[in-house]
Formats: C-alpha cells, structure tokens, sequence
C-alpha cells in the first residue's frame, strides 16, 4: 500500500522507490495520473483495475495529452463495462491492455447475501415492535423527498394490507430524523433503530408501523427482510442507486426513472424484466400494490434479479487471471488460492 500524496510525482517516485516496487496496483474508478506518470519514469509495472470510464472523462483526457502519454504506461487496464472500452479506445490504441472483466459489484453482492443471516435480520426488525409475519416495504438509499412518497404509499396500502410494515434508510444519516418526524406527523408509531439496538423487543413497547434505520452499514443486510424493496435515488433524484444488493437477495425490486451512473446495470435489469421501473412519483403506490397483490409475481421478479447477479458473478477470478498474465508472466503465485480465500 503506498501512502503518499498521487498527485505529486516527487513524493511518488520516493515512495515506489523505497519500496523497491515492480508493479503498482490502481483499484477504482480513476487513476491518479501523476503516480501513473511516476511509476513509469521509475519502471515498475502498473495495473488499474476496475476502471470505469465516463464520457467526460475522455472529453477532459483529450484536451490533456498527459493523459494519453500516462495510459500508454500502464500494462493492464480492467475495465468494469463494455461501454467503459469503447470509451477509453477513443484516446487511441489499447494493444490488447484494456480488457474488460466485470464489475466487482456483482461479486460483492453476492458474497454479502450469502453471508447474511435472515435470522439476525429479523431481530432487528422485531426490536423495533415488527413481528416476523409482517410484510414489509423496504426503502434504500432513499433521497430527501422519496420517503414522503413511500408513506403516501404506505397509508393507501395499509388499508388493504393491515399487517403491512415500512421501513425507510435514508441516503444519508443526517436526514433520518427529518424522515422520523415527518412519518410522525402522519400519525404513525414510528421506531428508530438507535433507539432499538439492543436486540430483542421490550416487553410492552408497541408495534411501529414504520422503522426509520438512522444507522450506517446495515442496508445490505435489512434487504433480506423485504417484500418489496424501493431503491432509492431513481425517483426525485437523477443520480441512481446499487439495485445489486435487493437482487442479490432476491428481493422484487421497484425504481424509478432514473438510473444515473448505474445505467448499464439498469439495463441488464430491465432486459431480464427483473425489475418494475415506475415513471413517476404517482405510479410507486400502483407498483407497489401490485407486487404484493401476487405472491407468484413478486417471486418471479425475485428470482430473475438474483439471476441476473450470478450471471455476471466471477470477476474477482477474472481479474486475478488478467493480472497474472499481464503483469506477473512467468511468477510463482498461489492465484487459485488468493481468489478463493477473496471470493469465500
């Protein structure tokens, strides 16, 4: 692990050098071009996996040569997205060192569904006053605006489906005690889950109709408890969300319009009809309705999402191989066992 600040080359010719470095591994979405620049004036190989490409980043490469002159240092690039190759040859030719493995997303979903205890779920949920038989709506990553919709929703519903639960994760922490108040004023019993961690519920504390999560880390996990699950930020923002961690679990899946950066993962979704896309804040209540209307629909949804996961499950291998045959030709290295260890 080199800690050093990327983007002065200085700093990072010394460190590369100190470490006696042959290879230089870049994980993420950019490279940092002066550290680039620096392993190469300095020899040492260079990796970046799990390149996403966007189109401005290319607009902002073409008008800086460095950038180019930087790629054509480094021996493999592993790109998450087709789309993400056809974009980075535009900078010119790749001579068989841009490959694309996946994304590692697909991999981290599911590696988190498989570790993820139902049981331990359900506690959370029963701490907070939900009983196991509860059918729940689950919103994730939920931007300000997109869980007033999911109470409006909520109350038509729970007319026709009393034992019907909400729980609301909002985006960000800090807009959870706005997302509190507001169910409040609706007249719901409403439950925090700081106000509930330690476990099991205490005796005599009413069912909530809605639990609002104002904790971190625990979304991934609280999916495996849906009936229907919401993704957030596809509906009153434009930036999207990951539907892989509710598909992984598969869970049906409703979103809105809006896929931003996860575009291309909408559209595997889409094309498998794994998912119910809403075009609007008014058809959500409808979509919802009619999930939990058909028991046999909500599972179909739930399994064609999960399938669409394991399809692209292996990248973690995938890019181990890349690696070794790019970077490491001809070097001992204990790959099978590396990956697995990464991928159990």
């Amino acid at each position: 692990v080199v800690e050093t600040p990327c983007e002065c080359p200085a700093y990072g010719r010394r460190a590369l050098t100190a470490r006696s470095a042959s290879t230089l591994v870049v994980f993420g979405n950019s490279i940092p071009l002066a550290l680039a620049r620096a392993a190469r004036a300095c020899g040492v190989t260079v990796a970046w996996i799990g390149a996403e490409v966007s189109a401005a980043s290319i607009v902002r490469w073409r008008r800086d040569p460095a950038w180019a002159h930087a790629l054509e240092g480094v021996q493999l690039v592993s790109l998450s997205e087709a789309g993400d190759l056809t974009r980075l040859r535009e900078l010119g030719s790749d001579e068989g060192r841009f490959r694309v493995s996946g994304s590692l997303k697909y991999d981290l979903a599911a590696n988190a569904a498989r570790s993820t205890d139902p049981a331990s779920v359900r506690i959370v949920l029963r701490a907070a006053g939900i009983p196991d038989e509860a059918l729940v709506l689950l919103g994730g990553s939920l931007a300000p605006g997109e869980d007033e919709v999911l109470v409006d929703a909520f109350a038509r519903l729970r007319e026709t489906y009393p034992s019907l639960c909400l729980v609301l994760v909002p985006r960000s922490v800090v807009d959870a005690p706005r997302a509190f108040d507001r169910a409040v004023r609706r007249g719901f019993r409403v439950a925090s889950r700081s106000n509930s961690l330690g476990g099991e519920r205490e005796p005599g504390r009413a069912r909530a109709d809605i639990l609002v999560v104002d904790t971190s880390g625990e979304l991934r996990a609280l999916y495996a408890a849906a009936t229907v699950a919401f993704v957030g930020r596809t509906l009153t923002h434009t930036v999207g969300s990951n539907i892989l961690e509710p598909a992984a679990h598969g869970r049906a899946i409703v979103v809105g319009p809006h896929a931003g950066s996860f575009a291309e993962d909408f559209a595997r979704f889409r094309d498998a009809s794994a998912f119910v896309q809403v075009d609007g804040e008014a058809a959500v209540c409808g979509a919802v309705a009619a999930l939990l209307a058909d028991p046999l629909a909500r599972a179909a949804y739930g399994a064609r999402a999960r399938a669409v996961v394991d399809r692209h499950t292996g990248t973690l291998r995938r890019t181990v191989t890349l690696f070794e045959n790019a970077c490491l030709a001809g070097a001992s290295s204990p790959a099978a066992d590396t990956t697995e260890a990464c991928v159990e």
